[in-house]
């Protein structure tokens, strides 16, 4: 039987299911199956898991650096007060992981084509990503901010994007018909781009 992993750093073993204040190394898994596994306050750094499935992991206070999890599939997971930092997103469908404990930033990071449907994401936290490609459909992104963050290409729809701060977010405009923009910020050049859209001359210097 596995035996409970005691808080000191040490590669990753599939023989441990827990994990706690440690840096975890060498989880490098691509495409397997991976029973549940808990992890607290740790470090997770260059995992590669692409296209590799998690069941009902558990990720508190943790950290994701250099990681590659490109197509990986995160049923039922829990992410509490995670950071992913510099990692490998590409394709990921967070609406596989659990809706009732989603907490994360990504900072760095690579997550073109992702699907964050529906989800609520209040308060997201997206810094020098690229987001291209990502569909926001439906999803709660109320002051959420995105600075220095692509999102050419990424879909809004029916979005709720009130208090957001898109100042510094670079790519396509967000509809304000077709989502909901009470309060959010947009740059002067989005705001002038969404003002001829509609046929609204802006003077120079305004």
């Amino acid at each position: 039987a596995a035996t409970p992993y005691s808080p000191v750093m040490t590669p990753f073993s599939d023989d441990q299911w827990l994990y706690e204040e440690a840096t975890v190394t060498g989880l490098h898994r691509p495409g397997a199956e991976l029973a549940a596994v808990e992890l607290y306050g740790c470090t997770i750094r260059g995992a590669k898991l692409g296209e590799a499935t998690l069941r009902r992991w558990v990720f508190e206070a943790c950290t994701f650096a250099d990681c590659d999890l490109s197509n990986a599939v995160f049923a039922e997971c829990t992410f509490q007060g995670c950071k992913f930092e510099g990692c490998r997103l590409i394709g990921v469908d967070w609406r596989a992981a659990s809706p009732l404990t989603f907490d994360v930033a990504f900072h760095g990071c690579t997550m073109t084509y992702g699907v964050f449907t529906g989800m609520s994401l209040a308060d997201l936290e997206c810094v020098e990503c690229d987001c291209a490609e990502v569909d926001f459909t439906e999803a709660d992104l109320q002051r959420s901010r995105f600075d220095g963050t692509t999102l050419s290409g990424a879909i809004f729809s029916q979005t709720r994007l009130q208090g957001a701060d898109l100042s510094r977010a670079i790519g396509d405009l967000v509809d304000p018909l077709e989502n909901r923009v009470a309060g959010a910020k947009f740059s002067t050049a989005a705001a002038i781009r969404l003002a001829a859209r509609f046929g609204i001359s802006v003077p120079p210097g305004a």
